[in-house]
């Protein structure tokens, strides 16, 4: 992410992402929350650069990518434009694109040549996997069920 990328993402312009990483100019609250939120780590973390820089369950960044997947859910033969994205989820689109090139390294999203994003093949194959598991146990309990209410003959 370039200086001006995380600039905008974190809603001020680079000449203030300059100052402030210059020590000039000291950021306010709604600057070092976004912050935290694109890195991913707590606003404690970006004051003081002590302790842990996330909580141990999840953090920010984390979440985002599960929003930005949940967005993507239902759109997977029309797609979605990086803009209705970036607002369902409540982020500038520089983070959200951030996010889905993060989930586009892995399969879990994909942009066609019209640029519109939908969910890659990886979810997909989890379902499909999800739901042979569930045929399976489905006939199992279906054989455990006529073996116990047989008739004795």
């Amino acid at each position: 992410m370039t200086q001006e990328q995380f600039a905008v993402a974190c809603g001020v312009r680079r000449r203030a992402q300059c100052s402030y990483e210059r020590g000039d100019r000291y950021p306010d609250a709604r600057y070092l929350e976004a912050a935290a939120n694109v890195l991913g780590v707590n606003v404690s973390y970006v004051i003081e650069k002590q302790g842990e820089p996330t909580s141990p369950q999840h953090n920010a960044a984390q979440l985002r990518l599960l929003d930005v997947i949940r967005a993507l859910a239902g759109h997977e033969v029309f797609g979605r434009r990086l803009t209705d994205l970036a607002a369902d989820v409540g982020n500038p689109e520089p983070m959200v694109l951030r996010d889905l090139q993060a989930l586009a390294s892995k399969g879990w999203a994909t942009q066609d040549a019209s640029r519109l994003w939908r969910l890659g093949p990886e979810p997909v194959q989890i379902a499909v996997q999800f739901s042979i598991g569930l045929r399976a146990a489905q006939a199992k309990v279906s054989e455990v069920e006529q073996r116990y209410t047989r008739l004795p003959g």
